[in-house]
């Protein structure tokens, strides 16, 4: 039996208008990091940030074993045209959570892909992998996981999301935006912050996760 390496987690906040907000900012075939997306469209932005907190946060956590920061920098969103751009050869992530290369990726798509628009191909035990997934699903896979963007003609909107420890962060990641999820007597916080200054926090919800 194939091992597959992700996980699937229902992420509705992958909506056809969010979907437009962010077609309408980047260009077909190009691609923006999510802490730009946030500066573009801010409702956008918060938007997904909310989903995340409230839909994905403790996924991080548990997968991390320890509270998980979402480096926004760090994040992309993509808009793949009808004629393929910006593919990779096989790769991980574990150059985006430097120095200690362990993190966590929640790849969104906006279409369904798989089959008639590109998903991600995974590399399990030297076999290829297609996730065949519906719009509004979100991949989580950690840092050492081989993959690389489907090799399929077709038009997708994706974001994604990158987390690293807490405790992994150099005074360099701490120096830009980022999102926590706290727990509190009073309930769950989403905090934004930015070279450990709060900007901004707000009580979310849990959509029945635990750490």
């Amino acid at each position: 039996m194939m091992r597959i390496p992700y996980i699937k987690l229902p992420f509705p906040c992958a909506t056809p208008e969010v979907r437009s907000s962010i077609a309408g900012l980047v260009p077909s075939g190009g691609k923006i990091t999510f802490a730009q997306l946030c500066e573009e469209r801010p409702k956008t932005g918060y938007q997904l940030l909310l989903g995340f907190a409230e839909q994905l946060s403790a996924r991080a956590d548990t997968a991390l074993g320890e509270r998980a920061a979402l480096i926004l920098p760090l994040g992309t969103v993509r808009h793949n045209s009808a004629v393929q751009t910006d593919l990779h050869p096989w790769h991980t992530d574990r150059s985006f959570f430097q120095p200690a290369g362990h993190g966590v990726t929640f790849w969104v798509t906006f279409d369904d892909v798989g089959e008639t628009a590109p998903s991600i191909e995974f590399d399990v035990d030297d076999q290829v992998h297609v996730a065949c997934v519906k719009a509004g699903t979100a991949l989580m896979f950690l840092s050492n996981v081989r993959h690389r963007t489907q090799r399929l003609n077709g038009e997708r909107i994706s974001v994604e999301f990158r987390c690293m420890p807490v405790s992994a962060r150099s005074d360099e990641v701490r120096s830009v935006l980022q999102v926590m999820v706290e727990e509190r007597a009073s309930g769950r916080r989403m905090v934004i912050s930015r070279g450990g200054t709060e900007l901004h926090s707000t009580f979310v919800s849990a959509a029945g996760l635990t750490p």
